[in-house]
């Protein structure tokens, strides 16, 4: 119902909606926009991980997670982080961990003295002995055991961080090592070094704890090119993280205390499968990449094509309106670009200015506005030889304000289904840069997704490939459908045309 009162541009506004939701192509491609518009938005929030910085949270090339339902990979590997609490924040942090039954000269304890002051922590898991002299006790073994089940096949890998600082007073002979045990009690060491006096300061390992480190693979397989993953997590089952300190009391003669403190320790097993649609060679998500990617996608598409489209409009209105000499001189130089192959042309401007994702918006914006000049020309043409032209011109208006005031307002409904139809040419325009390497590599995007898979070769993850291949179809489809819907809504003779279809 229509109110008396009612503005005027609402009415208007509208009466476009009731056209344009006749038009059921046009409802479903504005449901496809704002289903991408949404994605794009929330981005943030339906992903915590970076889709760039966020590497190694599983296994490189890892499956969805959805594919365990089918049987090739209802074994794969997940990730496992058995410690709960790494820096030991509380006591019952340190009730995770089983020790050795404490003796007069060992024993292992949570100690509320020291923690790891980076990251402001209260406390630490200590190890603590007392070497009398004059007395021979032989080997002094304390340690720490976490265990914990592995129900799947190997991990891609494993790795173990931690903090240590150690205080010796007197002479004592002790090692710290780091092992795991498998289900059938054998251990496989994993690091080991002898103890000296660190100074008062929290150290690392030297070298990471690494399975994929070529020490440690030599040391479990004597390959290097051997699987450690496979040769330690060789069965499903229990298995145990162990951090021992040994004393070796041979000397009657050395005597002394030592105190091993270890701090935020942390080991990991990287899965074969991991998350909505797994990882890429650098263990980050390709989830995160897809939803992020709807918003390069979408920024590419409508700057680049707005952009296009006020070249285009503005070139299309003066020679339209202007004709004679300067009319021949734009549409032949609008000809000119017309011909000349797009694609290889950005390939060249790209190679030459840098793949920065401004420059890929301003080369397509630019390379893109010749067709939507022909067809603001054609419209200008047939509108300046109306009574309202005339007699704007009879009244003395300028070519500026004939141009702005009253040509203007009968153009720009043709000019926003141009912008719609043009979004996906600049989308595609992007994704074939990407996908030859010279798309920007620091921001990501669906192309770049498919130069990566391209480049390193990816045969059986079609999961890689498939998904950002249907986006960049499915918010094609979403703008051409609704640029032909706001064609059909402001041409009377298309939308007359499809009435009586």
């Amino acid at each position: 119902m229509k109110h008396a009162d009612e503005p005027q541009g609402t009415r208007h506004i509208r009466d476009l909606w009731r056209s344009y939701r006749r038009n059921k192509t046009g409802v479903v491609g504005l449901c496809l926009m704002a289903f991408f518009c949404i994605l794009a938005i929330t981005a943030p929030l339906m992903t915590t991980h970076d889709p760039l910085k966020s590497t190694n949270l599983a296994g490189p090339r890892a499956a969805p997670m959805w594919l365990t339902l089918f049987s090739p990979y209802q074994k794969a590997s997940r990730n496992i982080s058995p410690i709960a609490d790494p820096s030991f924040s509380s006591r019952a942090s340190f009730g995770q961990w089983k020790t050795s039954a404490a003796s007069s000269l060992g024993t292992v304890a949570y100690d509320t003295d020291y923690g790891n002051p980076e990251e402001g922590r209260p406390g630490s898991l200590v190890f603590k002995f007392i070497k009398p002299t004059d007395v021979v006790h032989g080997m002094i073994v304390e340690q720490a055991r976490l265990s914990f089940v592995s129900a799947y096949d190997a991990p891609e890998r494993f790795t173990l961080d931690f903090l240590f600082r150690a205080e010796k007073q007197g002479e004592i002979d002790a090692r710290f090592i780091a092992f795991l045990e498998n289900p059938a009690r054998t251990e496989y060491t994993i690091w080991e070094i002898p103890l000296e006096d660190t100074g008062g300061e929290w150290k690392k390992p030297a070298q990471r704890i690494d399975s994929w480190s070529p020490q440690l693979r030599i040391g479990l397989t004597q390959d290097v090119l051997g699987s450690a993953e496979r040769t330690v997590f060789s069965t499903p089952g229990t298995y145990s993280l162990v951090l021992q300190v040994a004393v070796n009391d041979s000397n009657s003669k050395k005597g002394g205390n030592l105190n091993v403190w270890v701090d935020s320790a942390e080991f990991r097993t990287y899965g074969s499968v991991f998350g909505y649609l797994g990882t890429d060679q650098f263990g980050a998500d390709l989830f995160s990449q897809l939803i992020y990617g709807a918003r390069l996608s979408l920024l590419v598409g409508v700057l680049a094509s707005a952009l296009s489209v006020t070249l285009g409009t503005l070139l299309g209105m003066i020679a339209g309106y202007l004709g004679g000499t300067i009319d021949e001189i734009l549409m032949r130089f609008n000809d000119m670009l017309i011909v000349l192959p797009g694609l290889p042309l950005l390939l060249a401007l790209i190679a030459v200015l840098g793949p920065s994702i401004w420059n890929l918006v301003i080369l397509i914006g630019l390379l893109g506005f010749m067709p939507v000049a022909r067809v603001i020309r054609s419209q200008v043409l047939s509108c300046r030889e109306r009574t309202f032209i005339e007699a704007a011109r009879a009244a003395g208006a300028t070519p500026y304000r004939v141009i702005f005031k009253h040509l203007m307002p009968n153009v720009i409904s043709l000019a926003f289904a141009q912008l719609a139809l043009n979004v996906p040419g600049a989308i595609a325009s992007e994704a074939s840069l990407s996908w030859l390497g010279l798309g920007d590599p620091n921001v990501p995007t669906w192309g770049r997704m498919l130069y990566l898979a391209h480049y390193y070769g990816v045969l059986k993850e079609w999961w890689w490939i498939v998904f950002p291949g249907i986006c960049i179809a499915l918010i094609s489809i979403a703008f051409i459908f609704v640029g032909h819907a706001m064609d059909e809504v402001f041409n009377p003779r298309l939308r007359n045309s499809s009435r009586q279809t």
